[in-house]
């Protein structure tokens, strides 16, 4: 896979873009992270009988140490009617259990006829406080989504591929700033065949903007789990 090199701040990368207005302790230590690995738990039980379990998730830094960890909230009944499209709760935690950032998703259609029922996301601090929005754009191939802060402004857009068909290769998402410039990548890492083939745990390789503040950081660890449900979790 080609790597995109990480770019120096490009023209038009604001304060706001950066994700500024202020830090935040509980996601501080993604300050001097230039890159995150997030790995999605294999659960013995999905894979063997199809039931759909609450999705659990574990944020490495480049080191392979693991500085949080997520687990889902949803009802059993939606998460098996409605599969990748179920509404949930997701908390992101420090290793010491303290909350990071919380993840409201609501129930959703994902038919890309339905320009008024896209997907959205909703990013609370961890005293529940918004902090910002991801949101899909309309398209006939829905992979364009937008970032925005808690004004609504939009301050990251990200860029899919027009196919996700699982065919043995890296998916890549482009991280383009306000100015147009991509300035970063979500990358679906390829598990291989009989991971890929008899479970739904996808991996994930984030390399953030340079320059981003931690927020920012944080927006784009809960867009990159929001992603994984869009995109990667299997219908049946």
């Amino acid at each position: 896979m080609n790597q995109v090199p990480i770019q120096e701040q490009p023209k038009g990368f604001s304060s706001s873009f950066a994700g500024g207005g202020g830090s935040n302790p509980s996601y501080e230590i993604l300050r001097n992270l230039d890159k995150i690995f997030i790995r999605q738990e294999i659960d013995l039980l999905e894979a063997f009988t199809g039931c759909q379990i609450e999705k659990k998730f574990v944020f490495q830094d480049e080191r392979g140490q693991v500085v949080f960890t997520a687990k889902e909230n949803s009802d059993c009944c939606e998460r098996n009617c409605c599969k990748a499209i179920r509404s949930f709760t997701m908390t992101v935690k420090d290793l010491d259990g303290n909350p990071v950032i919380h993840l409201d998703r609501p129930l959703r259609c994902d038919c890309c006829l339905c320009p008024s029922c896209l997907q959205l996301c909703e990013i609370k601090d961890n005293l529940s406080n918004p902090i910002g929005l991801i949101e899909q754009d309309w398209a006939f191939c829905n992979n364009k989504i937008s970032l925005k802060d808690e004004q609504g402004e939009v301050i990251l857009r990200i860029l899919g591929e027009a196919c996700y068909i699982r065919c043995c290769n890296d998916r890549t998402f482009k991280l383009i700033s306000p100015a147009g410039d991509e300035v970063g990548m979500i990358t679906k890492k390829w598990a291989g065949c009989t991971k890929e083939a008899f479970t739904q745990a996808d991996n994930f390789f984030i390399e953030f903007p340079q320059g981003s503040e931690p927020k920012m950081k944080a927006m784009l660890l809960a867009t990159t789990i929001l992603i994984n449900y869009m995109y990667f979790e299997l219908e049946g």
